[in-house]
């Protein structure tokens, strides 16, 4: 999740927020400026785990394990963008 983060301030910094696939953290960016919005949204994410993962252990290490695989997903999209452009 922090290279998530760190990823997605640079590549928002860098092409703006209106490419920002998530849609809760796009407004955020929006509202909030880039670095608040950003980390407020990442910490929505947390939350949103911690949470599932309270209401049904079996099934919350399922929602962890995508939600990990969502987050390298998009390191790996918003670092294969900067360094393509």
């Amino acid at each position: 999740m922090i290279f998530d983060y760190l990823s997605t301030l640079y590549f928002v910094e860098k092409y703006g927020s209106h490419l920002e696939a998530n849609y809760v953290v796009r407004v955020l960016i929006e509202n909030a400026g880039v670095t608040v919005g950003t980390l407020i949204g990442k910490l929505l994410q947390i939350v949103a785990v911690v949470f599932f993962v309270c209401l049904h252990r079996r099934l919350g290490n399922l929602f962890l394990l995508i939600v990990i695989v969502l987050n390298c997903w998009a390191v790996v999209i918003n670092t294969r963008q900067s360094i393509l452009s």
